[in-house]
Order: C-alpha cells, then structure tokens, then sequence
C-alpha cells in the first residue's frame, strides 16, 4: 500500500501546495492593503449638521400606514438633501415618501448626483451616473436597482446609491478592487466571492487534512524502516555479495534501513536502473533469502515464480542484520567496460550516432537491448560545443548561454541502433538533442555531454540490459517509432532480416519534418531490396503526400491497422517518445489488440 500511498500522497500535495500558496499570497496581500484605502473612508465627506426644522405640517406618519396596501415594518423621518422625507419599510423594500405632500418620491439622476458629490471629498469630478436594473457585482449583498457614480480620481472611486431611497450603500476604489481579487483568490469562491463555505475550498480543506493523515502514517512507515535516522547514527552492515558483476570486494558495507540500491551506489558499484529507485523500470532485481520482505513494487514488477525464488527490487530491498544478495548472472556479464569513441555522425539537426569500440571483449547482444552509459561530472564551455564538424544551431547555443554543467556523476541508458555482432563488435548510439527554436529547450544532462564527445574521447559502459526484444516465430511485425526510438527498431530490423525469415515487417517512423529521420537511405534500401519488408515515414509539421501534417499512430492507423484482416497474429514493437509512445499504445487497445502482442520500450521508465 505504501508505493501507490506516496504517490498519491505527493500529487494530492502538489495540488493543495499551490493552492497553499495561493492562500497564503491572497492573505498576505490583504494583510498588506492599508484599511482605509481598501474602505474609501479618506473621500468620505463627514455627514453635515442641518439646521432645517421638521415641517409641521408634515403628513403623519399613521396616514402613511393607513394608506399602505403592505404592512408597514417601519417609518422613520430622512432627509435627502434638503427635502424631508418618510422611510416606509414594507416586506417589498423600502421606499421614499414626501413628508411635506404624502406622495412617494424616486430620486432623479440629477438627484442622484448631487447625493453622490455631497457623499465625496476627494479631488475627482463625478462622472454621468450608470443605472443597474440588478447591483453588480461591486455592490453584491444589494437587491433592486442602483445608481453607480465614478469618480475621475486616482483612486478610481465609485459610488452605489439606491436608486430608491438615494441612500450611498457601498463605496468603491482600486484598492477595494485589488482586495477583492485577493479575497476570491482566498476563499475560492470565483462567482459571488461571498460564500466561506464554497464547495472548493470544503474539498481543498478536506484534501488538506487527508494530506496531513497521509503524511503521519508514512512519516510512522519512514521511522519505522529506520529512514529517518541521522547517518551518523545508522549501524553499519557489511552485505555478502554473490554473482560478480565486477572484480570488487565480496561484501558492501551499507547502513541499516537503507536499499540495497542505494547502499551499491555509494559502494562504487551501482545496479542497473533507469527509474533511480522509483520502483518501475524492474531492473535492479537481485536474489535473497526466500524470506526477506516483499514490497508493493516486488508484487506489482515480479512474477509470483521470481518471488518465491528469492528475487527482490534493489530498491525497496532494505538492509539488515543477516542480509546476503547475490547479483542475479545472465548470458552476458553486466559490468563496467572501457570504450572509446570511434565516430560521431550527424544523423540530422537533432540526433547523432555516437559510435562506441569497446575496449574489452563485447557479450553478446540481443537487438532492442540498452547499455548504460557513464555521464561524468562535467562543465561545458560554448567553444567545447561549437565543433568544426558538427556545429550546434546558434539559436540553441544563445538558449543555453556560455556553459552546461553537472555536477554529479549519473548513468543514462541507450540502445544501440545495431547490436555488436552486426557492428564489427562496435556500439552504435543515437543520441537526441532538442534543437527546435520555436519549442522549449530542456536539455538532457547525459545527452548534453553526449553531444560535446569528440573522436577519441573515453567512456565507461555497463550492459547489455533490457528485455525489449524480438519474439520467437515468424509472425508479422510492425514496428513504431519516432525521435530516438529509432535505435532499438533498427536493430531489431537488421536481426530480423540476418535471421532470413520471410514474415511481413512494417516500420512506420513519426518524425517533425523531412530532413529528420536517420538511416533514412538505409531503410528505404532495405525496403527496395526486400519485398517482405515495407518503410513508412510520417511527419507531424510537414505536407504527408497531400495529407497535411499528421501523427505516426494515425497514419499507421489509417494506412495499415484499420483494413488489416488479422492483427491478432501480428506483433508490435514501439519505441519512441512518451506522448507518442502512450497514444500509440491507447490506439492499440482500442483496436482489440491483446497486451501480450504490443512489446515497448519506455523512455520514462
């Protein structure tokens, strides 16, 4: 329950994290508006003393009653301006009476006004008066019409007067204005900007407190697993290590409730992983004491078999008294080896194949597999990037300024485009950069280095690791790809053809625009030389043969999969970016394609 528990526990948090702040900043901002002026009390003028006697003859207020075809709730003598008038308050409103006639009395616009220039003492001249049917939403709280009188002074005042009784109700400026925003901003209510109790804030006050119930029980889940002990208070475990993966010493010293992951980190000797511990990749498996606990990622990554067997996630494996791991072999032996780079070529404006000799002896590989690469420690000066042979697009450079830099080793995985034994023993890498100028530029730190290497230049490599990989049988193939994913895709081609089989193969590539898509004479070569194999290429900013820009799971859509009288015996290879790879996954699925058929390659994972 934890894993899903976090995850869930950090989206709710970002969530009522903004909002957090939005609370916060709309309070501050409240807190900092000066009373006064959000109230418009310095253009008040003070109530003037009338020295006008109340005229005798002045109709009683019983007539007034008498005469009402409502119950009359309250009269009481005004004056509005200098003419005396009864207040008669019925269930219906509140209207004006002319003490002096009996008759009702509305003001006029000209009286309006003279109210509202009397009301003000500020330098501003009133401006011709705006009647509302309904109050607005400045003089919200209010019913039936009023009068709205702008002021044209600094401060933007206006005035709310009932254009019955010609009473001012509200009085409005800037400040107020800017006060109300923070004020709907703080109470969540965007309509009325009147209800504490809006339903908004009810959920985010109720996702609040989920957020703090959460937090307490995987704050007890943290101590608990001894996460949240100081390290220099953290007993020390020397770890057995079984299966050499490398030529370092028999045990790991690692600190009690930490991973096993994180302990081989530190310890110079990494496991394979392309998540860092986010428990989906299912990479850094090793194998234990049948015993050992089983986390939410090991049930969800792992085969019932592969549990009973000891198999656990480094990452979640904690380390304890008594903890032996042994580093599960495979058909090729996964450790750090020396390369040396051989070529680099540019394949278009955005991606480069790096091709790699290793030093040592290459295992052997299977095609859709992926090494990983050693990114050092690096910092990048702008000349290191503007090479005499493959220069940068100066747009790119003037984005990311005079230098790149990481300041911490880290591992990135990448397949290469043509496994070792079709290679001359060599690791060919396709590299992407983002060059676009018209789309945000987030540049890889692995790939950024990547990209400055020079012929010569050395490096260190693990692998091969992976299971994307051609299924046994001659069933027809259909490969998808876009960006990078074309590495793995290409391999797979070349293994399927060396093979000899003769089933159907289509590749269909989404790239931007002509002039992007590697290996593109290659491909449409093996195409003309083999009849059984078809290329497609698809661009999603240019003209498709008539068609207009399009997207590769559509296109494939359209020109294979909708007409295709048998896709429950083909098999789909994909490899590409996220956003292709998800809706190319999704089309799948909608089409009735079974799970077990699609094999894929995660760029997130």
């Amino acid at each position: 329950m934890k894993a899903w528990l976090a995850r869930l526990h950090t989206w709710v948090g970002v969530i009522v994290g903004v909002q957090l702040v939005v609370w916060l900043g709309s309070g501050l901002l409240m807190g900092l508006l000066d009373p006064e002026a959000v109230s418009g009390e310095r253009t008040r003028a003070p109530t003037p003393e009338l020295a006008l006697a109340w005229p005798e003859q002045a109709v009683p207020p019983d007539a007034l009653i008498a005469r009402s075809a409502l119950p009359v709730l309250l009269v009481e003598r005004a004056w509005r301006l200098e003419r005396p008038v009864w207040r008669v308050q019925t269930q219906a409103g509140t209207a004006l009476v002319d003490a002096r006639t009996g008759a009702p009395w509305r003001p006029t616009r000209k009286e309006i006004l003279r109210v509202a220039r009397a009301d003000y003492s500020g330098p501003g001249s009133a401006l011709e008066p705006r009647y509302w049917t309904q109050a607005p939403l400045e003089a919200r709280g209010h019913e039936g019409p009023v009068w709205q009188v702008d002021f044209d002074d600094a401060a933007g005042t206006s005035l709310y007067i009932d254009a019955q009784d010609a009473s001012v109700l509200e009085r409005r400026n800037d400040t107020w204005r800017v006060f109300d925003i923070a004020w709907m901003l703080h109470i969540m209510d965007y309509t009325g900007r009147e209800d504490f109790n809006h339903p908004l804030i009810v959920t985010f006050a109720v996702a609040g407190l989920w957020m703090a119930l959460s937090g307490l029980w995987l704050l007890g889940y943290a101590i608990k697993a001894g996460h949240l002990r100081p390290r220099w208070r953290a007993a020390q475990v020397r770890v057995p290590v079984g299966g050499a993966i490398d030529s370092g010493p028999p045990t790991v010293t690692g600190r009690r409730g930490e991973t096993v992951l994180a302990a081989f980190a530190r310890a110079k000797r990494p496991l394979p992983s392309r998540c860092g511990g986010g428990q989906t990749c299912g990479m850094c498996v090793v194998r234990t004491a049948g015993d050992a606990p089983i986390s939410d990622g090991d049930r969800r990554l792992l085969t019932p078999e592969e549990l009973q067997a000891g198999m656990r996630l480094g990452c979640t494996l904690p380390i304890s008294d008594g903890l032996r791991v042994d580093i599960i072999e495979s058909d090729t032996r996964p450790g750090w080896q020396e390369a040396v780079v051989e070529q680099v070529r540019a394949c278009s404006a955005s991606l480069r194949e790096i091709v790699l000799r290793p030093l040592g002896p290459m295992p052997a590989m299977r095609a859709g597999s992926y090494v990983l690469i050693e990114v050092p420690a690096y910092r990048l000066e702008r000349e290191r990037w503007l090479g005499d042979a493959l220069p940068l697009p100066i747009t790119l450079l003037e984005q990311v300024g005079e230098v790149l830099a990481n300041s911490q080793p880290l591992q990135r995985a990448y397949s290469p485009s043509l496994t070792p034994q079709l290679c001359d023993g060599r690791l060919p890498l396709l590299v992407r950069l983002d060059v676009d100028p018209a789309r945000p530029i987030a540049i890889g730190r692995g790939s950024a280095w990547l990209f400055a290497l020079e012929p010569g230049a050395r490096g260190r490599f693990m692998g091969p690791f992976g299971d994307f990989r051609l299924k046994p049988g001659a069933h027809e193939k259909i490969f998808i790809g876009g960006g990078a994913g074309m590495a793995p895709l290409r391999a797979m081609l070349w293994e399927a053809l060396q093979a000899g089989g003769k089933e159907r193969i289509h590749f269909w590539y989404g790239a931007r625009r002509a002039g992007e898509v590697p290996y593109e004479d290659e491909l449409r070569a093996l195409a003309a030389a083999h009849e059984h194999f078809d290329f497609h290429v698809v661009y999603s900013e240019d003209d498709n043969a008539g068609f207009g820009p399009r997207w590769v799971h559509e296109a494939v859509h359209e020109g294979l999969l909708r007409a295709h009288g048998a896709l429950a015996e083909c098999e789909f290879y994909l490899c590409g970016p996220p956003a292709m790879l998800s809706a190319t996954r999704g089309l799948l699925a909608e089409i009735g394609v079974a799970p077990y058929r699609v094999a894929f390659d995660d760029f997130d994972a």
